[in-house]
């Protein structure tokens, strides 16, 4: 499986993958969330790094080669590897299986279909005490909807990528980042000025393809 190291070089308008273990920081989420299960609540230790973002959605959009609709409805592999040593979260990622209702864009030449159950990677793997999230990335919750806006994965036939890890998953109910399962679900546990960007391009994209 592709090996999404939590650690990212701007490269221009790529993102050029850098093979270094990362610390977590110091301080994690000041509130439990919803676990994919939707069953328990758990805290996130979020990853440092950095990524490609996006001032607007029409550069995102317009960057991106599939947009689809559709549903979690389950794990494939949870990947969750530490350094022996010092316990460094070294590799978190969740292969995740999402049920497309709607393929609204599709550059490639691979076909997509209403219905079919696709794999979708996730920058963040959960164990039995907390989520380790790259970025801030909030795992899709099971059975609720979402708008993804995705890449092919270079390594992995078979596996999609999220744009700008925590860019291109956008709930379909709610308003900006906010999810419809609880009131403080809000998608996204990263830094305030990012939530910011997120909450401009989520609106712009229900507007663009669910309006």
């Amino acid at each position: 499986m592709m090996k999404v190291k939590p650690k990212f070089l701007i490269t221009g308008l790529s993102v050029a993958l850098v093979a270094t273990a990362l610390a977590l920081t110091p301080t994690f989420a000041k509130q439990g969330v919803q676990d994919t299960a939707g069953t328990k609540t758990i805290p996130y230790a979020i990853t440092k790094g950095s990524a490609i973002s996006y001032g607007t959605f029409s550069e995102m959009d317009a960057q991106t080669d599939i947009v689809v609709k559709g549903t979690k409805v389950g794990v494939e592999e949870v990947v969750l590897k530490k350094e022996d040593v010092d316990g460094l979260v070294i590799d978190n990622r969740t292969l995740s299986k999402f049920v497309l209702s709607d393929v609204f864009k599709n550059n490639t030449d691979h076909t997509l279909s209403s219905g079919e159950t696709i794999i979708v990677q996730e920058n963040a793997a959960t164990d039995s005490s907390r989520v380790y999230s790259t970025l801030g990335y909030q795992l899709m919750n099971e059975n609720e909807e979402y708008l993804l806006f995705l890449r092919e994965s270079l390594t992995d036939p078979g596996v999609y990528i999220i744009r700008g890890v925590v860019y291109g998953k956008v709930p379909t109910a709610g308003e900006g980042i906010q999810s419809k399962s609880t009131a403080d679900d809000i998608q996204f546990k990263g830094d305030d000025d990012t939530r910011e960007q997120l909450e401009a391009i989520f609106e712009d994209a229900r507007e663009a393809y669910l309006n």
